[in-house]
C-alpha cells in the first residue's frame, strides 16, 4: 500500500510540475535536488528508510518551491508526525486541508494528530469535517475517519 501512495505522490508532483510549467529550477546551490518530483522522490525514499529528518529537509524545500502543491504540505506532515513532531504536523496538515478542503484524508490526518495532542474537540471537529468529505463522494475512500469519529464520540459523551 505504501509504495503504490509513493507511486502516486510521484505521478502526481511531476504531473503538477508539468501543468504548473514549472519542470525544473535554476541549478540548485544548497546540493538538494531543484525540482518537485525529485524532492518528493528523495524525501520519500529517505522517510521508507527511516530517516525521517533527511526527509523533511526535502519536503520542506519542495513546501517552499512550490507552496500552492498539497502533496509537499501533506508530506511534511506524514514525515513529522513519524518524527514525532506533533504541532509541525499539525500545521502541515491544516495547509494540505486548506488547499485541499474536500479530501478527506486531509481532514482525517489533521483530526488523528489534534487527538493525539489531547486536543479531542479540535479532532473531532475535524473527524466530522473528513465524515462530510466522504459524503460528498466515497467512491474508493477508506472508512476510517468513520470509525475513529465514532469511538471519539462515544469518549466526549463520558
Amino acid at each position: 500500500m505504501f509504495r503504490v501512495k509513493q507511486s502516486i505522490s510521484l505521478l502526481l508532483a511531476a504531473l503538477c510540475s508539468l501543468t504548473c510549467g514549472i519542470s525544473q529550477l535554476a541549478g540548485s546551490e544548497d546540493g538538494l535536488p531543484s525540482t518537485g518530483p525529485e524532492l518528493t522522490a528523495a524525501g520519500s525514499s529517505l522517510l521508507e528508510e527511516g530517516r525521517v529528518d533527511e526527509a523533511l529537509v526535502m519536503f520542506r524545500k519542495a513546501a517552499a518551491l512550490f507552496p500552492s502543491v498539497p502533496l509537499a504540505w501533506y508530506n511534511i506532515g506524514v514525515a513529522a508526525k513519524r518524527g514525532g513532531d506533533i504541532a509541525e504536523a499539525v500545521g502541515a496538515y491544516e495547509r494540505y486541508r486548506a488547499l485541499r478542503p474536500l479530501d478527506p484524508e486531509g481532514h482525517h490526518r489533521l483530526a488523528s494528530v489534534l487527538l493525539r495532542m489531547g486536543k479531542q474537540e479540535e479532532a473531532w471537529e475535524a473527524y466530522l469535517e473528513a465524515t462530510a468529505s466522504l459524503a460528498l463522494d466515497p467512491r474508493g475512500k477508506s472508512l476510517e475517519p468513520l470509525t475513529e469519529a465514532s469511538t471519539l464520540a462515544i469518549t466526549l459523551k463520558k
